[in-house]
């Protein structure tokens, strides 16, 4: 089954799956024509692959730099990206900007990290669904430095708060989709906490 669509800047679309054997990402131009795949399918990669996903969920493409953050995902608890035309690995971290193979559970991003995107002043958040919590990441050479956590709705049992974010045109609120409890969505004024 299908996870996610993405659609970037240059209106490719990228698809990622949940199901138990879906470990790849697959990008496709606009008539269909598969342009780039990374992972494989049945063949899961642990937090430390440099060339494998686990069930990834979403990414944000920077065109510019050629570059594409995927969340990874329902089997990991990490962020990695990789060079969007040549699909080489080029960085990855887990929660609070750790290397994510052996971070300890209570530490890790949870399961699934369900969203990457780019914010204001071209800052990284990850989406921490389980654990109820948006991080922000500033990219530096060969991974991201942790800035801040934002918890949202504490204590919310079950699936978890956070599952995708999108900005205010203005970039002064993020806007952070909790789905499963109907309330639509919770607005965090990013400039004031």
């Amino acid at each position: 089954g299908v996870e996610g669509l993405e659609v970037d800047a240059e209106n490719n679309v990228w698809v990622f799956g949940y199901q138990a054997e879906d470990h790849a990402v697959l990008r496709f131009d606009r008539n269909g024509k598969l342009l780039l795949r990374i992972g494989e399918r049945g063949v899961p990669g642990d937090d430390a692959s440099r060339t494998h996903l686990n069930r990834p969920t979403t990414c944000y493409h920077d065109v510019a730099a050629r570059e594409v953050f995927i969340s990874d995902g329902y089997g990991n608890h990490r962020v990695v990206a990789f060079n969007s035309d040549t699909g080489e690995f080029t960085r990855m971290w887990g929660a609070f900007g750790k290397d994510p193979a052996g971070q300890p559970a209570g530490e890790a991003f949870g399961n699934p990290v369900h969203c990457v995107t780019c914010g204001p002043g071209g800052l990284i958040y990850v989406a921490d669904r389980i654990k109820n919590l948006v991080q922000e990441f500033e990219r530096i050479d060969g991974g991201a430095r942790f800035l801040r956590e934002v918890v949202i709705a504490p204590g919310t049992w079950g699936f978890g708060s956070a599952f995708d974010i999108a900005f205010s045109p203005d970039g002064a609120f993020m806007y952070v989709s909790d789905a499963l409890r109907l309330r639509g969505k919770t607005v965090y004024e990013l400039n004031h906490g």
